[in-house]
């Protein structure tokens, strides 16, 4: 099971095959992210193409 912790808190949980990843980046399911940590990042991701960005609270 691969984690991601911020402040010590672990935000989000996956099996490690769920976990894509690119150029350095660990990238976890959308539903493996408790949601109550993100909220939707304000800035376009357009090197991203089709995709959603969060930042942390």
């Amino acid at each position: 099971m691969a984690t991601a912790t911020l402040n010590g808190t672990v935000i989000a949980e996956a099996p490690a095959e769920d976990i894509i990843h690119i150029e350095g980046n660990a990238y976890f399911p959308p539903s493996s992210v408790k949601a109550e940590f993100l909220e939707n990042s304000p800035t376009p991701t357009p090197a991203r193409g089709r995709a959603s960005a969060s930042t942390s609270r």
